[in-house]
């Protein structure tokens, strides 16, 4: 089941699948969806990162709304998030794919 956007709009081509997001999902819950700076659904940030990093394109060329997926992903970096996921998945065996 995917998860609901606040504002529907186009996906990205680098959009993470369903497992792909649940795996994911355990490092970026830094905060409580009522939180003030969760303007945007974890995973609708998560796929515009994706597609910086896909496409290789600097923050303003994102289709839409690059300033409110730039504040949090700032936070994730800081806190490390990234690197706890990379770590996490350079431990798993090729058996175990996400």
């Amino acid at each position: 089941m995917a998860a609901p956007t606040v504002n529907p709009k186009p996906p990205y081509l680098a959009d993470v699948s369903d497992e792909e997001w649940y795996f994911c999902l355990p490092y970026f819950e830094l905060m409580t969806e009522e939180a003030l700076q969760r303007e945007r659904f974890l995973r609708d940030v998560f796929n515009a990162v994706r597609y910086i990093a896909r496409a290789g394109c600097p923050w303003g060329m994102l289709p839409h709304d690059w300033a409110i997926v730039y504040q949090p992903w700032q936070r994730w970096i800081k806190a490390g998030c990234m690197e706890a996921m990379a770590e996490c998945i350079l431990k798993r065996t090729p058996s175990q794919a996400l």
